[in-house]
């Protein structure tokens, strides 16, 4: 019995050598110098907003997280307060690490439902409202030039697939005040 205690305790020794090696990852922080606009009943009144040459330069400059109320105020409403379809846009570099690394997205949370384009290329969907979720970008990311990160929110007033999501939290932080549809992309690209 003292044997296995022992071999197990030089695994772990081991594991944990073995852990404090690997090389941290690196982060880039996209919190800001993003542009966006929203819409409140057409889905695809900025279709063709992820590619890179879409004129983008009337956009709202926003930095994320970012709340709704900054299209058209606040309301108070029986349900919620804006709902509808926000697109948002982002130029940002990232330095090749080598061929053998892998590139990913990190949200915090896009309520209610978010798609992701990257280069045009898209990368992912996710239904969450204010739950974080991670795209790898591995294939689509450049190096030689901006990336372009396109993201649509859609925070439609009859969500019935979701548990209740109208409005969200900022940074982890639960509010009935809040109403913060784009709840945080922090600590976004990671390798």
């Amino acid at each position: 019995m003292q044997k296995i205690r022992l071999g197990l305790f030089w695994i772990g020794i081991c594991f944990n050598l073995y852990a404090l090696a690997q090389e941290p990852r690196k982060q880039y922080d996209l919190t800001d110098n993003w542009v966006s606009t929203m819409h409140e009943t057409d889905s695809l009144a900025f279709s063709g907003f992820e590619k890179d040459g879409y004129n983008s330069v009337d956009w709202l400059s926003v930095q994320v997280p970012h709340n709704w109320d900054t299209y058209a105020g606040y309301r108070r409403l029986l349900h919620g307060n804006t709902h509808g379809y926000a697109w948002y846009r982002k130029k940002f570099r990232v330095e090749n690490e080598g061929k053998d690394k892998r590139y990913f997205l990190y949200f915090e949370g896009v309520g209610a439902y978010a798609t992701v384009w990257l280069n045009g290329k898209k990368i992912g969907y996710h239904a969450g409202g204010r739950t974080t979720f991670t795209l790898d970008i591995t294939d689509a990311v450049r190096f030689d030039k901006d990336n372009i990160l396109a993201v649509r929110a859609d925070h439609p007033a009859a969500i019935r697939d979701l548990p209740w999501v109208c409005g969200g939290a900022r940074k982890n932080v639960a509010s009935p005040r809040a109403r913060n549809p784009w709840e945080s992309l922090d600590r976004c690209i990671y390798m």
